[in-house]
């Protein structure tokens, strides 16, 4: 094709690819060699390219879709544009595509693992195939399969990170910290330069509350030369900011992290400090309310599931019945979940409802029937998730014992690993709460080591966070003084 032997030598190895443009595949390749080093934003571009030199590059359109994980609309565009030109591909591609789309655009995951699972009975050995169909069991509740498949894609390509990443993730979630870790330790002695390596320490040490640690990692990673994973520690150490009271610090990190102005995305996020940090339902609306007042078609607008949670939990349900209708007619994820799924939404949304409206004993029956239903997909997701709601309809309608017993498998039973948005903001009042019931209850040594991991988590927090410090810190040296 006119390339000297020299230059072909020099380059980079071209991977398997249909296109009609030699510099397309160029390029793509030089995109997935930067993926797997962690440079996400470098990938991203390339793969752009690649496609602006073939419009009808279908394997450079799969993969932007993969890398699009901040973008839902420009994820599925890029998906159904590689669909559309199945047709052209081997049967290995093909059934790639139809895998990706299935799982990104339709939301079937049956039809996903069908096309992964014929792609390997032709290429057993096909790590990308592996990786994606252990997710699409992930999907479905079946980590045990997960896992086997994630396994099997390592062994078959140790030198991609994607497989390391899910495979320590699903094991953090089933509890196995020290084999989740054992995962990372082998992810970097292959790829020993990958900034995945320091991220994914830094997500397990804050979902384990060990902040500090955490902290350290972020600030490490923050420095790093690729934007994706700056942007990342910018996003965890908004959330160890978070939990330690410092607002404003996480606000400014929280912005920092963004890559454009969404002034709707801001307001939800400060919306949600508001209601479970500061405990302000008025303030946590009138946030949501003035950025609405802009003009966001409600039809289309992202976030609108928890939209229609904060305005249930804060006593607005006319807006919260709008938000959760409108997400349901959109097309989200609601549709294509598991029949038991479903039904515990369902069930978490009428809770949210009855503890905005002080309807405490129906929120606990709606929050049991809810975590019946996940639990019923799956054994133990329903404590995980539905245990902080649970812990403060117990709490407010009274049943002190069972409130203690639900904000105490939240503290144990968390998985936030990926998203640290609900752990960072619910442990302080979490901590603070519990000090309170014991202390009721007379149980003093209960009490005191929850006032004292509460004052260790805020000593250092914003100003008009001080005086609850204070007097937690009171309470702590009267129990000293009585116990002796």
């Amino acid at each position: 094709m006119g390339e000297s032997l020299g230059s072909i030598r020099a380059s980079t190895p071209l991977d398997r690819a249909t296109t009609t443009s030699l510099e397309a595949l160029r390029k793509y390749s030089q995109a997935l060699k930067a993926i797997d080093s962690g440079d996400l934003d470098l990938g991203k571009s390339l793969l752009q390219e690649a496609v602006g030199l073939d419009p009808d590059f279908a394997m450079a359109w799969r993969k932007l879709a993969v890398v699009e994980f901040d973008d839902p609309r420009a994820r599925r565009a890029a998906a159904t544009r590689a669909y559309e030109l199945r047709d052209l591909l081997t049967d290995r591609e093909r059934y790639m595509t139809v895998g990706t789309y299935n799982g990104y655009v339709t939301l079937d995951n049956d039809a996903a693992i069908t096309a992964y699972r014929t792609l390997l009975e032709q290429y057993p050995d096909d790590a990308w195939a592996l990786n994606n169909v252990a997710l699409q069991y992930a999907e479905q509740g079946k980590l045990d399969l997960s896992t086997e498949y994630l396994e099997r894609a390592i062994e078959a390509d140790p030198y991609t990170p994607n497989a390391y990443i899910n495979l320590a993730a699903g094991l953090h979630f089933l509890g196995s910290t020290d084999s989740a870790l054992a995962v990372m330790d082998r992810l970097e002695e292959m790829m020993p330069s990958n900034p995945e390596v320091i991220d994914w320490r830094a997500r397990f040490a804050a979902a384990d509350w060990d902040y500090e640690t955490a902290r350290t990692l972020a600030e490490e990673l923050s420095r790093t030369d690729k934007t994706e994973f700056r942007r990342r520690a910018l996003d965890l150490m908004a959330a160890v900011e978070l939990a330690q009271g410092r607002l404003e610090r996480a606000e400014r990190n929280w912005l920092d992290a963004r890559s454009s102005d969404d002034p709707m995305r801001h307001a939800d996020w400060r919306a949600w400090n508001e209601l479970l940090i500061r405990q302000d339902p008025g303030e946590a609306t009138a946030v949501l309310d003035r950025a609405l007042a802009a003009g966001v078609e409600v039809d289309t607008a992202e976030g609108a599931t928890q939209r229609a949670f904060l305005y249930a939990l804060a006593g607005r349900p006319a807006d919260a019945r709008k938000w959760l209708e409108a997400d349901r007619r959109a097309d989200n994820e609601y549709s294509t979940l598991p029949a038991p799924l479903r039904a515990s939404a369902d069930s978490w949304f009428e809770a949210a409802l009855a503890l905005g409206d002080r309807r405490y004993d129906e929120a606990v029956s709606s929050l049991q029937q809810a975590e019946r239903e996940m639990d019923s997909f799956y054994d133990g997701l329903g404590v995980r998730e539905v245990s902080w709601d649970l812990a403060r309809a117990f709490d407010r309608a009274g049943m002190a014992d069972s409130a203690i017993v639900r904000y105490e498998l939240a503290l144990e039973h968390t998985d936030e690993v990926v998203d640290l948005d609900r752990q960072p903001r619910q442990a302080p009042i979490t901590y603070l709460r519990l000090a309170e019931l014991y202390d009721e209850r007379g149980d003093l040594e209960q009490a005191a080591g929850y006032y004292g991991r509460f004052i260790d988590l805020w000593e250092e927090a914003d100003p008009e966070f001080q005086p609850k410090v204070a007097a937690a810190r009171a309470r702590l040296e009267e129990i000293v003084r009585e116990r002796g």
